[in-house]
């Protein structure tokens, strides 16, 4: 008998669909894609027009959070927390120019769907909290909105 062979953009969200290899026979494999695809997935879900939305509330949320703690720039972080501990883990603010991107999935959707221009101009000076290291290759960041949302 010939086996089957799917392929799934993102892993199952719910446990529980009944389509996929994690809730069906484990006889199939998955051909899990990088976590760029995952993302450019997220921004085919949700719909081109969803996604400008949600790339303006992003963007008054970033200029809010900036205003509100006097960021202009990784040079220039007025009273904004360099050092951020949250649970076990600490964040340092990047004091950088650097071209990285949140690891929060509709920040990465975001960073996807924007012009090269907006790319240039906008996620080099991006308030941008790293994790210290706790493993070697630990590079996950979150920007200070995604911090703000996740830990307060």
């Amino acid at each position: 008998m010939k086996q089957i062979k799917m392929n799934y953009a993102t892993p199952c969200f719910s446990g529980c669909c009944g389509f996929c290899v994690e809730c069906c026979d484990s006889s199939i494999e998955p051909k899990i894609l990088d976590k760029q695809n995952q993302e450019g997935a997220l921004c085919k879900i949700v719909g081109k027009q969803r996604m400008n939305e949600i790339q303006d509330e992003y963007t008054n949320e970033l200029r809010d959070w900036c205003q509100s703690r006097g960021y202009r720039n990784p040079s220039d972080i007025g009273w904004t927390k360099e050092i951020m501990k949250l649970n076990e883990d600490k964040y340092k603010l990047s004091r950088k120019l650097n071209k990285d991107v949140c690891d929060d999935p509709f920040c990465k959707a975001i960073y996807l769907t924007m012009h090269e221009h907006s790319i240039k101009s906008f996620y080099e000076s991006m308030p941008l909290y790293f994790r210290v290291k706790k493993f070697e290759g630990d590079h996950f960041k979150l920007c200070g909105p995604c911090i703000s949302k996740y830990f307060y």
